[in-house]
Parts: C-alpha cells; structure tokens; sequence
C-alpha cells in the first residue's frame, strides 16, 4: 500500500516505511500485531479528519483510519458468499 499525504513533497524521501504484521492464535480466535517502522516526520494532512501534523504523529493516533479500516474494506472484497 502506498500513499502520501505531505503537504512539501520535496520533504519526502526514498527510504520507505515498514509495516510487519503478525498472527498469532488467542483466546479469543486471532490476534493481529502491527508496527511501522521508519516513519518519517514530514508534515502531512489527513483528508478524512483535515488534521495536519507530523506523519508519525498522525500514523500513533490514527492507525485504525489508516491500516485496519483499508485491511478491512479490502478483504470484505473478497469475501465468498456460501
């Protein structure tokens, strides 16, 4: 998934963020871990809320707009009716 919300794009550099995933059985069913690394602090602006801040700071607060809302609307895609 690639996208850029910078607000100077001359801030932007070519070393890309890292997003791992891990799985791993619970309880409850299933349990998803992620964390990002390299996230650079350029300033960016989030269309959905118009806040404007530091990508890493936007990234700590709104992880679920930006990773697990995707993910989701993504995979439902591919759901298979029975």
């Amino acid at each position: 998934m690639v996208w850029n919300f910078a607000l100077d794009p001359s801030e932007v550099t070519d070393l890309d963020s890292t997003v791992v995933l891990t799985f791993q059985k619970n309880i409850a069913g299933a349990e998803i871990q992620l964390v990002q690394v390299n996230v650079p602090d350029y300033k960016v602006s989030v269309p959905e809320t118009g806040e404007i801040s530091s990508l890493s700071s936007i990234v700590n607060t709104h992880w679920s707009l930006l990773y697990w809302e995707p993910m989701r609307r993504y995979f439902h895609k591919g759901e298979v009716s029975a």
